[in-house]
């Protein structure tokens, strides 16, 4: 009677074994699936993650050449421009992007405005710059329109800096002293820009503006 046991448990035995490798391999080939699809994932993601920083390049790009032209546009207008006028403030605006969280764009942009006011000479324009990017950093980045507030206080039209906290002496308003009122600003909120590029935010910022 024994020795009719003895074939079915050696298939039993045998099955058993086949199928443990047949599971194996199963596995193995899920392993190396997923190992696939990972790689395949990671280059899609890194493939996208290169396309969304050309295309961010590219639109910084073109926006930096709009911003130029429009600034040299306005200069000739002004009868402030020469090559070499446009190239400082460029650089000037390249210098503050470094500090600040405001990309070149912006400051060129800003700039733009500010060369529209006659009042602002082009002595006092680097002063007037900071404190149009002090004020932009009060207003949340909003550069053209703390450019408007700049050049209308260079017109003795101060009134509009009390929406960002800013109070200038009435005599220093009357007086027409565009650098008097500077200063005072400066007093007030000067180095705000440079603050707020600082700390994890403000590098971050930084490091964006520099690519």
């Amino acid at each position: 009677m024994a020795e009719k046991f003895k074939v079915p448990i050696k298939v039993s035995v045998e099955g058993a074994e086949a199928s443990k490798k047949k599971i194996h391999g199963v596995e193995g080939g899920l392993k190396s699936l997923g190992k696939s699809a990972a790689i395949a994932a990671g280059g899609f993601l890194g493939a996208g993650m290169l396309i969304a920083g050309f295309r961010s390049a590219t639109q910084a790009a073109v926006r930096q050449e709009k911003a130029i032209q429009t600034l040299e546009q306005v200069m000739k207008s002004m009868g402030r421009f020469t090559p070499k006028a446009s190239k400082q403030l460029q650089e000037y605006a390249t210098q503050l992007s470094r500090v600040t969280t405001f990309s070149d764009e912006a400051v060129l942009e800003g700039i733009g405005f500010l060369q529209t006011y006659k009042q602002i000479a082009d002595d006092v324009m680097p002063q007037a710059i900071n404190v149009m990017a002090d004020i932009a950093s009060l207003m949340g980045g909003d550069m053209q329109t703390a450019a408007n507030k700049v050049g209308k206080a260079a017109m003795g039209l101060t009134g509009e800096l009390r929406e960002v906290g800013i109070t200038i002496d009435e005599d220093v308003a009357a007086s027409g002293d565009f650098v008097a009122i500077l200063n005072e600003i400066e007093g007030q909120v000067g180095g705000v820009a440079k603050a707020t590029g600082e700390g994890l935010g403000g590098s971050l910022a930084r490091m964006k503006n520099s690519v």
